[in-house]
């Protein structure tokens, strides 16, 4: 999904006035934005050309990623290469060690400090729907009919139910349920 924004401003810091065009395009975690001068005159000197680059400017800025760090890297220390140490019994890890690996050092060198961050991690993690409770048959059966039934009086076509926004609302509304295909509706 991308973001897009312009602007025209004059430009002040040369002696030529020439307006400035900046356009921002934000794509996933990536803020690119472009700023260029309209040089609708033609340019005769390579001095004004030159004067134009110089001007003229791309660059790329990158969002940090807003995630919160996991909780084991209370338990770490990140060196300036990357590498990091325990701070229990100053193991050390290069910069490619994955947090599995120093999940997996956790659980077997320091047990009681691995099961309070799995209970600090799994805390949160579970929707309000438990996964273990299922969602009967029965009512799967009833929100189909209901769902077929709609579409139908309503005359829609059956692929609504494979759009985006559609799932993403029966999703907020019972995560346990799962919208049936258009192919499964129309054969009901």
């Amino acid at each position: 999904e991308s973001v897009s924004t312009s602007s025209i401003s004059p430009t002040s810091s040369t002696s030529l006035s020439i307006p400035t065009f900046s356009t921002t395009l934000l794509f996933s975690n990536h803020l690119v934005e472009t700023s260029f001068e309209d040089v609708s005159s033609s340019v005769e000197s390579d001095s004004n050309l030159e004067e134009i680059q110089n001007i003229t400017n791309y660059h790329t800025k990158k969002f940090k990623n807003k995630r919160k760090p996991a909780p084991i890297c209370d338990y770490l220390d990140t060196l300036e290469d990357g590498s990091r140490n325990c701070k229990l019994c100053n193991n050390k890890w290069g910069s490619s060690t994955s947090l599995s690996t120093i999940t997996r050092h956790f659980e077997n060198k320091h047990p009681r400090i691995f099961k309070d961050l799995r209970q600090a991690t799994t805390k949160f993690a579970h929707p309000p729907y438990s996964m273990v409770e299922r969602i009967e048959k029965s009512r799967v059966e009833s929100l189909n009919k209901d769902l077929w039934e709609w579409i139908v009086t309503s005359q829609l076509p059956f692929s609504i139910v494979e759009e985006t926004r559609f799932i993403k609302l029966f999703t907020n509304l019972d995560p346990r349920y799962k919208t049936p295909c258009r192919q499964t509706l129309s054969t009901t």
